[in-house]
């Protein structure tokens, strides 16, 4: 499982010069004039991604521009925070807003004037970018040969399913999805940092000037958006733990019926890793639609029945559908294999529910495609049909298998056992809690290039730093050499 393919935002293009002012003894308007430079560079790469969308590079691309040009916005917010920069004018951000406004080709660019709006949708940009990397490499581990599990085009992509692949080159794609992994984990880490320290600052700031908060503003600005984007993210990222998990075994992922090959993952295991995808994506749910709820009228003027927000609505709802078929499925599957002849009837109830979850999504196309694209932006209409059709598939295919599960376990009880069939509702108290694989990687911004928080600044004479400036929101000061963070150590 990937992410998500989201769209990236394009910029306007402006000067820092042209309306911040020196109101230090030090001379600034060489880093004003970098800044200007690494702004403007992140916006010739994201007008280009919007034209091509040549995945993994135009990724690898955002990615790179907006480590550059982060370091120079962290050093000028800081700075206005001190006072060593003032503003003669009001400066004015334009963004398009690409999860609030519609797929048109040439959306309308919001004209935003607070700089927590600018950090807003850079580390938005920088989330979306390790996201997409992410997906890129997904979409890189297919199989070569037809031989495997299913005819249908969805399994067909799926390298563990390829019983021809080299074990050394069944390996690499194994590293390269746990590559994947980390990335989600680094994009959830970002998402989360943005919604406790900027949007939530930004929307405090909205309530200041004599807005709601929450009622002005495009999606992006809506603190509960971000903080659902961490928790989407995060459970994409175990879902790649758990298909890694079965990914070593050719025969556990083939397997259709009972009973389990002894070298199949625990079923117990999978149906707790399940579970906490299943209330990760419960929450990120829950987040993301009340933060559509933040639409200006501007904004909401142009968003259309399949605009992005929507698109991520649905994506979520979807995962949090297969999260909880697969986690029924297992949880009957451990009854039925690990609990005895008591347990059938507890096997049958949980495996019904979970056939029922699946018929529900492969007739609506719902779900997930072996590659790991359970939707997201695609670039035409016809990629788009054959990504429905391949998640219809998978969503088939994974009925087939807890009918096979089923059937054999009502034979049994039907012939054998006579064991009564418990309520649902009886059952549901029963449920493990769920358990994670992957934990976000905690975000650390990186070391300002001047100004407050900058190695330069930090060792300047009579500057009390340990006093005024620790009680601001003051980005990048007092930092390890290893953040651990995204920006620690390259993406290869």
């Amino acid at each position: 499982m990937a992410t998500f393919l989201f769209p990236i935002p394009t910029t306007g293009s402006l000067a820092f010069s042209s309306f911040l002012i020196n109101g230090s003894d030090q001379n600034l308007d060489t880093h004003l004039t970098e800044a200007t430079n690494h702004r403007t560079a992140l916006r010739g790469i994201l007008k280009t991604e919007r034209r091509t969308g040549d995945g993994e590079k135009d990724a690898l691309a955002v990615f790179n521009a907006v480590e550059n040009y982060l370091p120079c916005l962290i050093s000028i917010t800081n700075s206005l925070k001190v006072d060593d920069l003032l503003l003669g004018n009001e400066p004015v951000f334009s963004w398009r807003a690409t999860c609030t406004q519609s797929f048109s080709p040439n959306p309308s660019r919001l004209s935003l004037s607070s700089f927590l709006a600018e950090e807003t949708f850079v580390l938005l940009t920088y989330t979306y970018a390790l996201a997409n990397l992410s997906t890129s490499i997904v979409l890189s581990l297919v199989s070569t040969t037809a031989s495997t599990f299913s005819s249908s085009s969805a399994s067909s992509r799926a390298y563990e399913l390829d019983l021809a692949l080299p074990t050394a080159e069944r390996k690499k794609k194994d590293e390269r999805l746990g590559q994947a992994a980390d990335l989600l984990c680094r994009a959830a880490g970002v998402a989360e940092y943005a919604a406790e320290n900027v949007v939530g600052e930004w929307e405090r700031d909205r309530v200041q000037r004599g807005g709601s908060g929450r009622g002005k503003g495009p999606v992006e600005g809506s603190k509960a958006f971000a903080l659902g984007l961490s928790k989407m993210l995060l459970a994409d990222a175990q879902l790649l733990s758990i298909r890694k998990l079965l990914a070593p075994s050719i025969s556990s992922v083939l397997h259709i019926g009972p009973p389990l090959p002894k070298p199949h993952p625990s079923p117990s295991l999978l149906a707790k890793l399940y579970l906490n995808v299943l209330s990760l994506y419960s929450l990120s749910h829950t987040l993301i639609l009340s933060s559509s709820s933040s639409l200006t009228s501007s904004t909401s003027s142009s968003l259309a029945t399949d605009s992005p927000i929507d698109e991520l609505i649905k994506y979520v709802k979807d995962g949090k559908s297969f999260a909880e078929a697969m986690s029924r499925k297992w949880l009957g599957i451990d009854a039925g294999e690990f609990g005895d002849h008591k347990r059938i009837g507890e096997a049958i109830v949980w495996l019904r529910e979970s056939k029922k979850i699946l018929a529900d999504g492969s007739s609506e196309g719902r779900g997930l495609n072996a590659s790991g694209i359970l939707g997201g932006i695609g670039k035409g209409k016809g990629k788009g049909k054959e990504e429905k059709k391949e998640r219809r598939e998978k969503w088939a295919d994974e009925e087939i298998i807890v009918e096979s599960f089923l059937r054999a376990y009502e034979k049994a009880n039907q012939t054998i056992y006579f064991v009564p069939i418990p309520t649902l509702s009886s059952l549901l108290s029963q449920i493990p809690t769920g358990r994670a694989v992957l934990s976000l990687k905690k975000f650390v911004p990186p070391c300002p290039t001047f100004g407050p928080g900058s190695q330069g600044y930090i060792s300047r004479s009579g500057v009390d730093l340990e006093g005024a400036l620790d009680k601001m929101t003051l980005r990048g000061l007092n930092q390890d050499a290893d953040t651990g963070g995204v920006t620690s150590g390259g993406y290869y």
